[in-house]
């Protein structure tokens, strides 16, 4: 993991995804319920949690998050999870701080969610293990 690595995800969250994360949560809001044929708006907490698998690809353990829901994304819409390494700093014997920012665009090419996040990872990145620094 070094600074400017980027991640990302393409996924169509589907109805049956959108109703067990309710179920999970409890979260069965109406915009969230089946009504006809209109499609349900995604919960931004689910959205969310998919930002969060590619932070555990980096083995990341998140401490502080800060999200903007800039408008609703619905079941069918193809979305495109980004997320960039914008820092790396070591912090003694807890490994290394990272700061992540993320974000998911829809089908439209709009922003629906934009995120910031610390956190620790206790591996060092490719750049200090080639210096030896291992934890």
């Amino acid at each position: 993991m070094r600074e400017g690595d980027e991640l990302t995800w393409q996924r169509r969250v589907s109805v049956a995804e959108v109703d067990a994360f309710a179920e999970l949560v409890g979260d069965h809001a109406a915009h969230h319920r089946p009504v006809g044929d209109r499609p349900l708006v995604v919960h931004g907490l689910l959205m969310l949690g998919f930002i969060s698998q590619l932070s555990a690809r980096f083995d990341y353990i998140g401490r502080e998050l800060t999200a903007s829901f800039l408008r609703p994304c619905f079941t069918g819409e193809l979305l495109t999870g980004r997320m960039r390494v914008q820092r790396v700093t070591p912090v003694g014997d807890l490994g290394w701080e990272v700061e992540l920012r993320g974000e998911v665009v829809n089908e439209h090419r709009r922003r629906v969610l934009v995120a910031t996040g610390r956190g620790l990872s206790p591996y060092p990145t490719s750049d200090d293990q080639s210096r030896g620094r291992a934890r």
